[in-house]
């Protein structure tokens, strides 16, 4: 993940993933309980870090949000986070 404006503060690797989907018409809001591979060790800021995907109707993803303890943080995710959530996401809507 990396705060804004900052350099990347460390790679997650994400194991699994809990979905809340919601319509939204032709949106979909995902909210993401995010399982971490074991070790990883989150920056002193983040304690409780989720994922907020909007996507199309279907599945493309048009926003990646991180989460903190429900509220919008500091972070974003990196490029390849947010190719583990959009394969997950993927398979959520293929389903």
């Amino acid at each position: 993940m990396v705060k804004y404006g900052g350099t990347p503060c460390f790679e997650a690797r994400f194991t699994a993933f809990k979905p809340e989907v919601e319509s939204n018409g032709s949106w979909y809001t995902v909210d993401l309980e995010l399982t971490f591979e074991p070790g990883t060790r989150l920056p002193g800021d983040l304690r409780d870090p989720s994922a907020r995907v909007i996507c199309a109707g279907d599945g493309t993803v048009i926003e990646y949000v991180v989460l903190e303890e429900g509220c919008d943080s500091e972070y974003q995710f990196t490029e390849s986070e947010k190719a583990q959530i959009s394969g997950y996401i993927r398979k959520l809507f293929a389903e």
